[in-house]
């Protein structure tokens, strides 16, 4: 019997694609079906027929709200052909058509992926209806690290049905893009382009502008900095969003150098990881946050704060520091060691690099692999 995986998404991430190339190694005749049609608002927008991995569309068709969703074409794609065993895998589609999928007849399993979770206070009604009507009809869940686990616990999964995603972004090309000449012109090109001189740092911070993504923490940080450490430093903000006053904050010291970049093309990004000193990443939300993974990948310092995911893999005073949230003084004390002491930031960014022998997506792929034996499959 051959056993393979369908993966539902409601969204066609680049960070995702080297997972799903994976994927489709280990169990051939895998694919990816997209649910959603692309939102223009995204700048992730991909040719189907382009993409180095068997990919399908099966649009929604009735679209109420995220939850009351349906794709007439679903079960079409999901179907199977003789002497096949599917693993269906169900990341953030809508509740409707996860009940058509779950609940039609069929040699299969089905599995929840949810790559983490918001503190365990944020018990919506409609993650309750999902994971209680939906949950248990499935064989488990896939989510991300601890911050994860704990999360699905809260809503009653067992652990032994809660298996890990390890999150992560395509390592393998990041490693190969940070030891290249690309990178070291691009250090060049864009410290070039900010008239940074080899004493100034950059310190830079990839996120949305959403409340909860806590910029504003960064901003007020900087005013308990000494001030000719305020002038070494040159912070880059890349990403965009409706929550604009942080950005206020940031212009309200005038002997400070300060770039906001929205809409960087994400092909883009490593040039800024390589141009860069260390990464801040201040948010009290994230279920993960994936640019902990690439910034660590890169030879990065991280300083993030413990209510993340990701913060996992911070390892205080190793290749990094991890700060209580909402806390801009615990923030600009992590940030002043950073700048006052090169040879920390040396082998912190040295520490940085392991990330690839403990955090990778082969490592999902093997949990795929221990899902499949515990079915017994």
């Amino acid at each position: 019997m051959q056993i393979i995986c369908h993966f539902y998404t409601n969204l066609l991430a680049p960070y995702m694609f080297h997972r799903w190339k994976l994927i489709e190694e280990a169990f051939p005749g895998s694919k990816v079906i997209v649910t959603r049609k692309p939102d223009p608002g995204r700048p992730w927008l991909y040719d189907l027929d382009k993409m180095e991995f068997t990919c399908e569309a099966a649009p929604e068709t009735i679209s109420l709200s995220n939850h009351l969703a349906w794709s007439k074409d679903l079960l079409k794609s999901a179907r199977a052909e003789k002497g096949q065993r599917v693993l269906h895998l169900m990341e953030d589609v809508s509740g409707l058509n996860m009940l058509t999928l779950v609940y039609r007849s069929g040699n299969d399993a089905y599995v929840m992926v949810n790559d983490g979770g918001f503190p365990e206070t944020t018990r919506r009604l409609s993650q309750g209806i999902r994971w209680n009507l939906i949950g248990k009809k499935c064989f488990g869940v896939i989510t991300a690290g601890k911050l994860g686990k704990r999360y699905m616990n809260a809503w009653g999964f067992p652990p032994e049905k809660i298996y890990n995603s390890y999150l992560s972004h395509d390592l393998e090309s990041f490693l190969a893009y940070r030891d290249s000449d690309d990178a070291a012109a691009a250090k060049n090109r864009i410290r070039s382009e900010l008239e940074l001189s080899n004493d100034d740092l950059l310190v830079l911070c990839i996120s949305r502008l959403l409340d909860w993504k806590r910029v504003e923490d960064l901003a007020e940080s900087l005013q308990y900095l000494e001030k000719n450490e305020r002038k070494r430093i040159f912070p880059v903000l890349l990403g965009d969003g409706p929550y604009k006053s942080p950005l206020q904050i940031f212009e309200r010291y005038q002997d400070l150098r300060f770039r906001w970049i929205p809409g960087v093309p994400y092909e883009e990004v490593m040039a800024y990881y390589a141009a860069s000193d260390f990464f801040v990443l201040p948010s009290e939300g994230d279920i993960w946050g994936m640019v902990v993974n690439e910034a660590l990948s890169m030879g990065k310092p991280v300083v993030c704060t413990d209510r993340i995911g990701a913060a996992e893999l911070v390892e205080n005073g190793w290749n990094g520091f991890k700060v209580s949230v909402r806390d801009p003084k615990a923030l600009s004390s992590a940030l002043q060691k950073l700048i006052s002491d090169h040879e920390l930031r040396q082998t912190m960014s040295k520490n940085a690099m392991t990330i690839e022998k403990t955090w990778h997506s082969g490592l999902f792929v093997e949990e795929l692999k221990r899902i499949i034996n515990d079915l017994g499959w």
